[in-house]
């Protein structure tokens, strides 16, 4: 009898522990769809797709990716912040610094764009930087009361924060 009632305790807690592990993926479900993987929602909202040709993971626009673990990448979506400037000097807004292009259109004249540093918090700190002024002025993008980097009109760069300030990663590139 003790048997029994052990090792319907054990079958019992096995069974337990399966329902909530299936419980806890319920709200997920995955189907076939012309050979490749989807992964849905309860409601049948694409969460995103594995592609059998190529294997590559594709998810739907406007869909964020976030991963947690070394808080690296936060989405794979390009943001784009179009600046027009006009000769002084422009510090780049909440929004705007968490974009990875910035396309400065109007008339630099050798203004910049103060960019923020490591310390705040959500910032891309790496940017292209497309110089499509309308003047033969460079913009300079740099932290606050730094030397930065300057790109030429007609040109594009790609720059980093390291340590204080601004640096270039890539030569200025017509476009």
């Amino acid at each position: 009898m003790k048997k029994r009632l052990f090792t319907f305790a054990v079958l019992l807690i096995v069974l337990m522990f399966s329902v909530m592990e299936a419980a806890a993926f319920s709200n997920v479900q995955s189907r076939n769809v012309d050979g490749d993987l989807v992964f849905e929602d309860t409601d049948g909202n694409e969460i995103y797709t594995v592609e059998a040709s190529g294997r590559q993971v594709s998810i739907p626009a406007d869909s964020a990716l976030s991963i947690e673990q070394n808080g690296m990448v936060e989405g794979l979506a390009l943001k784009v912040a179009s600046i027009v400037m006009t000769g002084v000097d422009y510090t780049l807004s909440t929004a705007e610094a968490l974009c990875n292009i910035l396309v400065v259109t109007g008339s630099p004249s050798g203004a910049s764009i103060i960019a923020p540093t490591l310390t705040t918090s959500g910032a891309s700190l790496l940017y292209t930087v497309r110089n499509a002024g309308s003047d033969s002025g460079t913009v300079t993008i740099k932290a606050t009361g730094q030397t930065g980097v300057d790109v030429a009109t007609g040109k594009t760069a790609e720059v980093y924060f390291l340590t204080d300030d601004y640096v270039r990663k890539t030569a200025d590139a017509t476009h």
